[in-house]
């Protein structure tokens, strides 16, 4: 029954992509008691850079005019980070992209 699941669908996509196929999706609010779902696998390169296909999204995340418009408040997210214990910066860019999805109005 797919009034009682908590997400209606999902979709995969590099993260590069919100633009085109996300964004228009994530800012309409969903029938209650849904919510949009965002799942991020990511990893973290050099020194504490997004991976090549995340580089646009995390710019975005991060400007200030992102801020005022809470892109991600009818959006439940998790985020999965990948690395080595090894590294100074370990799993640096998802810790900054779950940081900033919750400022951004995500749960």
């Amino acid at each position: 029954n797919p009034s009682a699941c908590y997400f209606q669908s999902a979709v995969c996509y590099e993260l590069d992509q919100f633009k085109k196929k996300c964004v228009h999706i994530w800012e309409q609010e969903p029938p209650v008691p849904t919510s949009h779902g965002i799942i991020i696998v990511t990893s973290t390169t050099g020194n504490a850079d997004p991976p090549e296909n995340a580089s646009r999204f995390v710019r975005y995340i991060k400007r200030k005019t992102t801020v005022e418009t809470m892109p991600f408040r009818h959006c439940t997210f998790a985020v999965l980070g990948l690395g080595d214990t090894n590294y100074d910066v370990f799993c640096a860019v998802a810790k900054e992209l779950d940081r900033k999805l919750f400022e951004l109005g995500g749960t």
